[in-house]
């Protein structure tokens, strides 16, 4: 492509970022031209009655006024909360037009997620209007703490946030077999976008075995000779958070192999054990020793389960 020369697409995606930092700017300036128009007293007017959120407010990332892109640097508390002429003037008697966050409140859900993402623009909410989290009317303030330190920020407390509504996940991270959640070495974060993505259950990557592999690289492949269920999906076999076996399978070999491949016509048939064959007598009518199957079951054998790369290996043998 030419100096100087745009293909449309990106002339589109130039227009409409111009066309969002204008309604911003314009959004911004129309605050502070009619601050005085519309009822907004100021932060001072707020702290006579709020002195703890507005110096908690002070104290973090939101209050900062020499940073041009926080609320203190612009209206303060009406920057997100709006005109609080009404409200001040009754003595706290009428909320007046403010919009309020607290848990509880009737206020539409829409609205206090929109006084978040008209300044969080960043590319990680941009699948939040069809995330599971907006559908379920799960607004900003429902996990995260704006006027104190925000535990959704913390890897030592995240997982406590998610886990007053994600009560499965919190039972299968108590199990014998699990990820380290519990340790914080692996957190909510770490595999989901909360704020909506485009890959199945908020996962951050496209797929689920995109996101195992990004921890587990050794069993990505490509492989010479490879196990289909691996390249399909890593939960056919594996439980995402917790599981009862090792290696978070969802069951233990021989039965989890079972499930797709049967033992008729096994070079070790006459070798599977009563537990697992009861169709199958020795010629004196006592069942097998199963020696193939007992312990790691069919990986006594098949020890490659992920895929081979050796030219003999087409069994997952080697």
């Amino acid at each position: 492509m030419a100096i100087g020369r745009l293909t449309t697409g990106t002339r589109l995606a130039t227009l409409v970022i111009a066309c969002v930092v204008t309604v911003r700017l314009f959004a911004h300036a129309a605050a502070a031209q009619g601050a005085e128009d519309e009822g907004f007293l100021g932060t001072e007017v707020c702290e006579e009655c709020h002195e703890d959120y507005t110096q908690a407010m002070l104290a973090g990332a939101h209050g900062q006024e020499s940073d041009a892109r926080t609320p203190f640097a612009k209206a303060g508390c009406e920057e997100c909360h709006g005109a609080g002429e009404e409200h001040a003037f009754s003595e706290g008697e009428s909320p007046g037009p403010l919009l309020t966050f607290r848990h509880g409140t009737q206020e539409n859900p829409k609205l206090r997620s929109r006084a978040c993402i008209v300044c969080h623009t960043e590319q990680g909410l941009l699948h939040w209007d069809a995330s599971a989290h907006s559908r379920g009317e799960i607004v900003c303030t429902s996990c995260h703490r704006v006027h104190t330190r925000d535990p959704m920020l913390q890897r030592d407390e995240q997982a406590e946030i998610c886990y007053e509504c994600h009560w499965q996940t919190r039972a299968e991270a108590y199990l014998p077999y699990r990820h380290p959640i519990r340790e914080d070495k692996t957190i909510c974060s770490d595999c989901h976008n909360p704020h909506g993505s485009a890959g199945p259950a908020g996962l951050k990557a496209l797929t689920l075995n995109q996101s195992c592999f990004r921890c587990h690289a050794e069993v990505r492949g490509p492989f010479l000779w490879e196990h289909e269920p691996v390249d399909e999906d890593c939960s056919l076999c594996h439980a995402a958070h917790g599981s009862v076996n090792p290696a978070l399978l969802l069951r233990r070999p021989p039965q989890l192999c079972q499930l797709c491949h049967q033992s008729v016509g096994h070079e070790g048939a006459r070798h599977v054990s009563r537990f697992y064959d009861f169709n199958f007598e020795e010629p004196g009518g006592l069942p097998g020793p199963g020696r193939f199957v007992l312990a790691q079951g069919c990986l006594n054998c098949h020890s490659q389960v992920h895929g081979s790369n050796h030219p003999s290996g087409i069994s997952l043998m080697r």
